[in-house]
């Protein structure tokens, strides 16, 4: 099952990124992306505001606390459907999701009655983080219309 679901990821991943549907400022668990090149960028982009134009840069971080937690299960297979994943490819990992059951075992062996689980990604699944990826991709995809702008990408893009 995990080499499937593995297999499965890294071929959605490679149609994702062919076209182009992830925002580029999105680095974290994509392969030929560097968080660290992101915050050198980020140092010089204000270092540089600061020198030349005395302008204030303001910024923006998200806590992304229990993010894995929090996402609705048919939510990013709406994402994927959106970005073009069909087939068996996404009724793979709908499948994966669809009738998910948890329980908690006690410290005398025993454990508590099962229940229904409809959010959430799976610990550990390798493809819990490209489809936190898939989820949150519309933040960055829509930040221009709330006139927020990532000067180091935004230069010179025509998206």
């Amino acid at each position: 099952m995990k080499l499937l679901c593995a297999n499965l990821t890294n071929r959605t991943q490679r149609g994702l990124e062919e076209r182009k549907f992830l925002a580029p400022e999105q680095a974290g668990f994509r392969s030929r992306e560097e968080y660290m090149s992101h915050d050198l960028t980020f140092i010089e982009v204000v270092q540089r505001r600061s020198i030349s134009c005395q302008q204030p840069t303001y910024v923006c971080f998200i806590d992304f606390q229990k993010a894995f937690e929090t996402v609705p299960h048919e939510a990013p297979f709406l994402k994927m459907e959106r970005a073009g994943v069909s087939g068996k490819c996404l009724a793979f990992f709908r499948a994966l999701y669809a009738d998910s059951w948890m329980c908690t075992r006690l410290g005398d062996c025993s454990r508590t009655p099962s229940i229904r689980i409809r959010r959430g990604l799976r610990q550990g699944d390798r493809a819990s983080p490209r489809l936190f990826n898939i989820f949150i991709n519309d933040l960055l995809n829509n930040r221009r219309q709330y006139g927020l702008e990532v000067p180091w990408i935004d230069c010179g893009d025509a998206r």
